[in-house]
């Protein structure tokens, strides 16, 4: 069972990455293929937080999608 309080997080994270992908005009496919994921599904799930991310992704993702840890993890430009 998840913990409650760690899946809303991974929610709230996901849709920011999703928010972030879409205004940058990136498809799952390209974020999934600029990080070294096989599938888009990858990103597909982190987006629902059906996936947590692990610290060494975190700052790939900021990197492929131009942004700060910061923002990507909390919301603040």
């Amino acid at each position: 069972m998840r913990d409650t309080l760690d899946y809303q997080q991974w929610i709230g994270f996901g849709s920011r990455l999703r928010d972030l992908r879409l205004r940058r005009g990136m498809t799952q496919t390209a974020l999934a293929k600029s990080l070294g994921f096989a599938h888009p599904s990858s990103i597909s799930n982190i987006e629902k937080g059906r996936r947590p991310v692990v610290e060494a992704e975190l700052s790939r993702i900021a990197e492929a999608l131009n942004c700060s840890l910061e923002e990507l993890s909390i919301g603040r430009r």
